[in-house]
């Protein structure tokens, strides 16, 4: 896939509320920057912990504090396994689907866990090193 088959797919060019999970500081907050950078309003946790209805509480980025992120968006990347005794992509893939988010992106490096999620929701999955090539990361 090409950054314009991804653009079209996830149809980034128009601003949208997007929810990323992802416990790889860096690379979260490089795929945060480029999303607000194409006009993206962009929540990042590294973990999720509870679901308290439209909330997602979980791990900020800085690792040392909990954080709030809305579960109302149109747009998610989830990798499968982050900091959380009681979630991971699957289970947050099954949620925001059933809460109708239209698009969610299963991005593990773990093939196994890509298809866990996509059983669970996802509408894509790509490897992490495919996609940060992608953007160039």
């Amino acid at each position: 896939m090409t950054l314009g088959e991804l653009t079209a797919n996830l149809d980034l060019r128009h601003p949208q509320r997007v929810l990323v999970v992802e416990d790889s500081v860096g690379y979260a907050v490089r795929l945060a920057a480029f999303l607000e950078e194409m006009g993206h309003r962009v929540w990042s946790l590294a973990g999720i912990d509870e679901i308290l209805g439209e909330t997602a509480v979980g791990t900020s980025l800085d690792l040392a504090t909990r954080e709030t992120a809305p579960l109302n968006v149109q747009l998610a990347f989830l990798d499968h396994y982050f900091i959380s005794e009681k979630h991971n992509g699957a289970t947050v893939a099954r949620e925001l689907k059933r809460r109708g988010c239209p698009r969610i992106v299963a991005m593990s490096s773990d093939v196994g866990a890509n298809q866990r999620m996509m059983k669970a929701g996802a509408t894509l999955a790509l490897r992490k090193i495919d996609l940060a090539k992608m953007l160039g990361m």
